[in-house]
């Protein structure tokens, strides 16, 4: 029923199953399958499978900081709900964009960022360090990897 179908991205070698997706768009159009339509059958399911496994190694791209202080925190509701984080440390291997003035962003969406910006003004304040960890995602913005968490050290 299912066909095995190989994909080829680069050197990386993908195996998915599309008879699913090749027997319901057939049924619906009313017509035989064509080896055209196998074929962009096939290259949808290739995509799919690509696209999931991008997302699924997104957090190995994270940047992370540790032993960094606080320079600067900005805050603009023109810009969105969220803050603008600067470190005395850049980190390298960043989800986004090259690296920008800021490092990272942390959105007001939840009660725990909610928590870590109050964590974050009270480290800035008493002059601490931090460890950050990125989500490796730009959620935010699109220059600017977003933060997932931070411990204060003392």
């Amino acid at each position: 029923m299912f066909k095995r179908r190989k994909c080829v991205v680069g050197r990386s070698i993908w195996t998915v199953n599309v008879g699913a997706i090749d027997i319901v768009s057939s049924v619906r159009r009313g017509k035989s399958r064509t080896a055209a339509f196998r074929r962009a059958v096939t290259g949808l399911a290739c995509l799919v499978a690509l696209l999931s496994g991008l997302l699924m190694s997104g957090r190995a791209a994270a940047a992370n900081v540790a032993n960094a202080t606080i320079l600067e925190i900005a805050i603009d509701p023109a810009y969105g709900n969220h803050v603008f984080i600067r470190l005395s440390v850049i980190p390298t291997g960043t989800a986004c964009a090259p690296p920008s003035y800021w490092q990272y962003t942390l959105s007001f969406s939840s009660t725990a960022s909610q928590q870590m910006y109050a964590a974050l003004l009270a480290a800035q304040m008493a002059g601490k360090t931090i460890s950050v960890t990125g989500a490796g995602a730009c959620n935010e913005n699109s220059a600017v990897e977003s933060m997932r968490g931070m411990n204060v050290q003392s």
